[in-house]
């Protein structure tokens, strides 16, 4: 399969002479690596291509310590990148980031290439690697580029890509993902800079947002099966803003990051706009993955969508009625868990 995808690949770069990188719409630490690592491998394999990398969200003061490319504004009406002869999507696909802006219009060029670390989503490019065993996209390019040696910028993102989407290893599914964290560590020398400003990109978004948390949320644990709940209620009212609300369900897995007695973590949250999301973290897979909750979730709730990993995912969907459809939810949930005998 490997093999096969970078014979694909190089023949697709190689006739491209114009050629768009598109992270996914929502910003983090591995969406910027992957974007930046896969500029690096297309300047190596077609010299003479253009290439760009084009972002749906600006670069904030948490993420710009890993920025070394130029990542260009989508236009706000529209997303038009069908001059280009190739599109590669990294960390997420067409419909996840068509799917973010339901407002705009869409046009991606004739050839896609998607590579992701997430669950297949409906739609398909002209050519894939998708694999949900890899803790990040960054991890992913690496072991599929790993012949080649590139720059140490290249390394810097894929450490940071996997130092984020595992929150500093904590999440880490495979021992493959330690033994490709190690390689990548020899061949980066600003180790000591990286860690330095990934801890401050913790602190001042953890501490910020937990300050949040402690003034104006009240945690109401329920104890059933092998699962905790926490209902956030009334977080809108916080006017809180969009780009900081992941940042909030965030701080919920780091607050209770020490419960692993739990198959599950799960927090119901009622965010801004009339929308309630769901995230989910689970720590047996032979008991549960999490991307059933999400399929749950999709299968009974008008226009909800999500996706994610076997551990971790999430999802959402449009309610004008927190509590009640917070109710149904956990009503599904306990008939779910009674039917696929899930207990302590």
């Amino acid at each position: 399969m490997r093999n096969d995808f970078i014979s694909k690949f190089k023949d697709l770069v190689s006739k491209s002479s114009s050629i768009v990188i598109v992270p996914s719409a929502r910003i983090d630490l591995d969406c910027i690596g992957s974007a930046q690592m896969m500029r690096e491998v297309i300047e190596d394999l077609n010299n003479s291509s253009f290439v760009q990398i084009y972002a749906d969200f600006l670069i904030d003061e948490y993420h710009k310590f890993i920025v070394t490319e130029e990542f260009h504004l989508l236009s706000e009406s529209k997303f038009d990148l069908s001059n280009f002869d190739l599109a590669i999507i990294v960390d997420g696909n067409a419909n996840s980031i068509t799917k973010h802006n339901k407002d705009k219009t869409y046009k991606l060029a004739k050839d896609i290439v998607i590579l992701d670390h997430h669950n297949k989503d409906a739609d398909s490019g002209s050519l894939e690697f998708i694999d949900t065993e890899y803790a990040s996209t960054t991890e992913l390019i690496f072991e599929l580029f790993q012949d080649t040696k590139y720059s140490q910028s290249y390394y810097e993102n894929a450490l940071v890509g996997i130092l984020g989407d595992t929150a500093s290893l904590r999440w880490a599914k495979s021992k493959r993902t330690f033994e490709n964290f190690y390689k990548i560590v020899v061949h980066v020398d600003r180790t000591k800079f990286l860690y330095d400003n990934y801890s401050k990109f913790l602190d001042r978004e953890l501490m910020n947002i937990k300050n949040i948390v402690q003034q104006h949320v009240k945690f109401e644990p329920k104890y059933d099966f092998d699962y905790l709940v926490m209902s956030l209620a009334k977080l809108k009212e916080l006017k809180i803003e969009k780009s900081n609300f992941d940042k909030v369900k965030d701080i919920i897995f780091f607050e209770y990051q020490s419960l692993r007695d739990f198959n599950m973590v799960l927090s119901i949250v009622e965010a801004p706009n009339n929308y309630i999301f769901v995230s989910i973290r689970t720590n047996n897979l032979k008991v549960l993955n999490a991307t059933d909750i999400v399929e749950l979730v999709k299968s009974n709730f008008l226009n909800a969508d999500g996706g994610g990993h076997l551990k971790a995912a999430g999802c959402y969907f449009p309610s004008n009625d927190f509590l009640g459809d917070s109710e149904k939810l956990l009503s599904l949930l306990k008939n779910f868990l009674e039917k696929e005998n899930i207990t302590q």
